[in-house]
């Protein structure tokens, strides 16, 4: 796993000078909220729309406010814009939106990292950015993480600054959840008025993140733009329905929680603290509620206030077949240094970032205190589902591959009324649009079926059918022709 360097040599982020991020952070309290006006969100420019969050803020917008949505989100091959967004919200919501296209939602073929091209007539009718595109994964070799999640949000911060846009930033609670260095004053709960607090920002992802923040704050102190920061945490599956995300291998909970089953142990340490899992579903109401506050409040924490126990989480996971035992820490230690000098295994332990490096004692990393943030939302009328073990039993169901669910579809009727005697099946789209989880699910219920007999084969699929398998990875499980 490569690391950037560490505090001791990042000057840009231990020699910056804090004092005026420092005193507008100390503004951000509720009695600004209750004592300023506040903002209207209007017309949205929503960038990373096809995200797991970005896609539910869009149907979040779509089915509560009556703005428009301008999307800006990039061609990719012969796939235009329009239809990579319309593919995601039939695979999420089973619904494609056709008929608000062009109304209610505006493509906008671009990037944030290059001139955005939006047209006048567009500008104008902008109020507000939501900036849900980043480039999630912890290491790379380049600077495609710097150009997008710090490069990305400059470029749209001078927009919104040159055309008076307010401007919210998705950020994410790693970035003060980070390990603190040693010997650093210890902070167990950080809130909404921290930004740097001597934390360990040897992750690239989690420091562009900081430094994207810092960009913004600092803006907002110099009364350059109106902004808000969103730190999120752990998005999970939908609350409503248990849905997770297209790719849900990237997710960072899902990976830590996939690096302790491959490691089978855990640090007795480990089981006293907590996780917090949040539903998007909830996560994307909370950050277009939390959007219409004063000016004067600058971030929040939308995540779940509801945590687990470690040692809940690791009895409902062996409760599902994914065992996980607690030992010494001595011995967990030895078992992550073994698992880190293998490649393979190396890769899934990225979200892994509590116990990196080799001491037996992992370093402090404070908790993401939600305090203020709840207290906004619950005089918003709102609050964050609780966290059940049905819940994260379907959450885990993930790691096993349980993708099979039962689906009730007319399509699964009506096949299972034909299979005597089949050897082998043949599905044929052509007619076929697009695909939701439910089909997926279907599919893969019947490939499991016919694998071992002639096998199920999929024949004339087009480029949006095309994509969706290959971000789910079903490319690799279904016979393609």
């Amino acid at each position: 796993m490569e690391d950037t360097k560490d505090n001791q040599t990042d000057i840009e982020v231990t020699d910056y000078d804090y004092k005026d991020i420092n005193n507008l952070l100390k503004e951000n309290n509720l009695s600004n909220y209750l004592n300023n006006e506040s903002l209207k969100l209007g017309n949205i420019l929503l960038t990373g729309p096809i995200g797991f969050l970005g896609i539910h803020i869009l149907h979040e917008y779509l089915e509560s406010y009556d703005g428009k949505a301008y999307c800006l989100l990039r061609s990719k091959g012969e796939m235009s814009a329009l239809n990579r967004l319309k593919s995601q919200l039939f695979y999420y919501f089973e619904e494609d939106y056709s008929s608000l296209v062009g109304k209610r939602i505006i493509i906008i073929d671009g990037d944030i990292t290059k001139n955005l091209n939006i047209k006048n007539e567009y500008i104008n009718d902008i109020d507000t950015i939501i900036n849900c595109a980043a480039v999630v994964k912890h290491f790379s070799q380049g600077t495609e993480i710097e150009d997008v999640n710090i490069g990305g949000v400059k470029n749209l911060l001078d927009f919104a600054e040159k055309h008076k846009i307010k401007f919210i930033q998705v950020s994410t609670a790693s970035t003060i959840k980070a390990p603190l260095e040693e010997g650093a004053k210890i902070v167990e709960y950080a809130n909404e008025n921290m930004l740097y607090i001597n934390q360990i920002l040897n992750n690239k992802y989690v420091r562009s993140k900081f430094i994207a923040e810092r960009e913004v704050l600092q803006r907002v102190s110099n009364k350059r733009v109106v902004a808000k920061i969103m730190r999120v945490g752990n998005l999970a599956p939908r609350d409503v329905d248990g849905e997770f995300q297209i790719n849900f291998n990237t997710n960072s909970a899902m990976g830590r929680i996939k690096s302790f089953y491959m490691l089978g142990c855990v640090s007795y340490q480990q089981l006293s603290k907590s996780i917090e899992f949040s539903p998007i579903d909830d996560v994307a109401k909370a950050i277009l509620k939390l959007i219409e506050t004063p000016k004067e409040c600058v971030l929040f924490h939308p995540l779940n206030n509801h945590k687990v126990l470690y040692s809940d989480l690791f009895k409902v996971m062996n409760e599902n077949g994914l065992k996980v035992e607690a030992c010494e820490p001595q011995k967990f230690v030895k078992v992550l240094e073994l698992a880190e000098n293998d490649s393979e295994k190396a890769k899934i332990l990225t979200s892994m970032l509590a116990y990196k490096g080799s001491t037996i004692k992992p370093p402090h990393m404070p908790q993401a205190d939600t305090e203020y943030t709840m207290q906004v939302l619950y005089r918003k009328n709102f609050e964050f589902s609780e966290t059940s073990r049905d819940y994260i039993s379907n959450f885990l169901n993930a790691l096993k591959g349980r993708l099979d669910t039962t689906t009730s579809g007319l399509a699964e009727e009506e096949i299972n009324k034909n299979l005597d005697g089949v050897s082998s099946m043949v599905f044929d789209f052509k007619k076929l649009d697009y695909i939701s989880s439910a089909g997926l699910r279907l599919l893969l219920k019947y490939e499991k079926d016919y694998n071992q007999k002639g096998g199920l084969f999929i024949v004339n699929i087009n480029d949006v059918i095309k994509e969706i398998l290959s971000i789910t990875g079903f490319d690799k499980i279904l016979k393609i022709k």
